[in-house]
């Protein structure tokens, strides 16, 4: 999912932990980089027209403090933008609404409908 677009890092809570720890553990996994504190500024739920009955929760974490050189690994090639160069164009396309809210630290929550080609069908957020 997503493959092929710029993404952020992240997967599935496993058993035992929460959702701060998966989110810190996914990062490192995806790129060798330890976060040290993060905080939560959002939560988005999507869901595909081709099955409205699943969805998908994204909780989103904002770190400016980690340490460890990011590397490429066989999940992720990490590549860092200034703010003002985001390739949103080559994101999915809800991130142009979202990722600036997040990079403010503003609070958020979604919800998304894409239908089976990933083009926006609805979409609405409200800030916390």
């Amino acid at each position: 999912m997503g493959a092929g677009w710029y993404n952020g890092f992240g997967g599935k809570v496993k058993k035992g932990e929460n959702v701060e720890e998966a989110a810190k553990r996914e990062v490192y996994e995806e790129c060798g980089v330890k976060v040290k504190n993060q905080i939560k500024v959002g939560v988005v739920n999507f869901k595909f027209t081709n099955d409205l009955s699943k969805i998908w929760e994204v909780h989103i974490f904002l770190s400016k403090n980690f340490t460890g050189k990011p590397l490429e690994t066989k999940e992720m090639k990490p590549k860092w933008f200034l703010v003002s160069k985001i390739p949103f164009d080559k994101m999915w396309p809800v991130d142009k609404y979202w990722l600036p809210l997040a990079i403010a630290e503003q609070k958020f929550t979604g919800k998304i409908v894409y239908n089976d080609k990933n083009e926006i069908v609805s979409f609405a957020f409200s800030l916390n």
